[in-house]
């Protein structure tokens, strides 16, 4: 939903419909879902992947205690970013001589890359940061005159701060375009079949990291049979688990509770019980009672791990992810004194 007036309207139609939960994705104006859901009562789980609304519910969590965030927050993109950068480096993994790194960013309403605290990673760990700002529409022109702000200078890598594929589309093909040697480096978007469809080859290498991925453990690759023969396609690699998840979880709290219209008994079930899905543990036993993630815990069999994939020959690979990683980070062919590269 793009827009503060369709969140209002669907939300005022599904209650008037007699819910008794609410899910969503990504929505403009995530706030107005959040006031919504609380004044109805209603239970309500959400991905948001926002640290803006995990402290909404945690500043007054009398009004909104009914709300769960199903990943962790976006907090820790950048600064994971900087992070992983330095461990290539440092381990003689990244054969690039750049010590620059750039973050290519929408201004999004309510969302916080941590990029903040990335600058403050970045200048402990002898990196030089920038950040460019995207103008223009989704997907648009932007990206291609950001992106060649951003590699003006020579570049290590290029965090893409979008969820959109358009948008992430567009920076991988602007970087190309440009004859970068800078790694891209995306959120969530690559999740998405499509982004490879619409990239082919120029998706090789491409890392990307996301709050909540499906793993490829016997669960994970289990669930993407049974999508792909009820629906005659492969799944993504975020979303679609985290929606198979959320379901089964709520289902798990209305057999608890043997009462469906019980929100408070609802409420407290999700909020006390661990539940272990195709993309890791959910646990909201949290202040803003948003999905914890493995920093806050550092124990990934009670909490989610940010995941990094790398495509690899065409498949996700997950390269970091603790016990979950199933590969290691390959070398993209652009960078200088690989095969192919420049």
């Amino acid at each position: 939903m793009t827009s503060p007036a369709s969140v209002r309207t669907a939300f005022a139609s599904l209650l008037r419909d007699g819910v008794d939960v609410l899910t969503s994705g990504y929505l403009a104006g995530q706030e107005i879902g959040h006031e919504t859901a609380a004044d109805s009562g209603v239970p309500y789980l959400h991905a948001a992947t926002s640290g803006a609304m995990e402290r909404m519910v945690r500043d007054d969590h009398a009004r909104f205690s009914r709300i769960f965030q199903v990943c962790a927050s976006d907090t820790e993109y950048a600064p994971r970013f900087v992070s992983f950068m330095t461990s290539l480096r440092d381990r003689g993994r990244w054969d690039h001589t750049a010590d620059r790194l750039a973050i290519v960013v929408r201004d999004w309403h309510g969302v916080d890359f941590g990029i903040d605290r990335a600058r403050a990673v970045a200048e402990r760990e002898n990196w030089t940061l920038d950040v460019v700002p995207v103008g223009g529409a989704p997907g648009g022109d932007g990206w291609a005159g950001a992106v060649a702000t951003a590699v003006r200078a020579p570049t290590a890598a290029v965090m893409i701060g979008s969820f959109f594929v358009d948008d992430a589309v567009a920076a991988v093909t602007a970087l190309h375009e440009l004859g970068s040697t800078a790694l891209p480096y995306a959120i969530y978007a690559p999740s998405v079949p499509a982004f490879r469809h619409r990239l082919g080859p120029l998706a090789e290498g491409v890392v990307w990291a996301t709050t909540t991925g499906t793993y490829s453990d016997g669960a994970g690759r289990a669930f993407a049979r049974r999508y792909t023969d009820r629906f005659g396609v492969v799944p993504g690699r975020s979303h679609a688990g985290l929606a198979y998840d959320r379901m089964q979880r709520i289902a798990r709290a209305w057999n608890s509770c043997g009462d469906v219209t019980d929100a408070d008994g609802i409420a407290a079930h999700l909020r006390t019980e661990p539940y272990r899905g195709v993309n890791g543990t959910y646990n909201f036993d949290t202040p803003g009672q948003a999905a914890l993630g493995t920093p806050d815990h550092g124990d990934p069999s009670l909490a989610q791990p940010q995941l990094l994939y790398q495509i690899q020959d065409g498949r996700q690979v997950i390269i970091r992810g603790g016990p979950f990683r199933t590969g290691g980070f390959r070398m993209p062919a652009t960078v200088p004194g690989r095969p192919g590269g420049r």
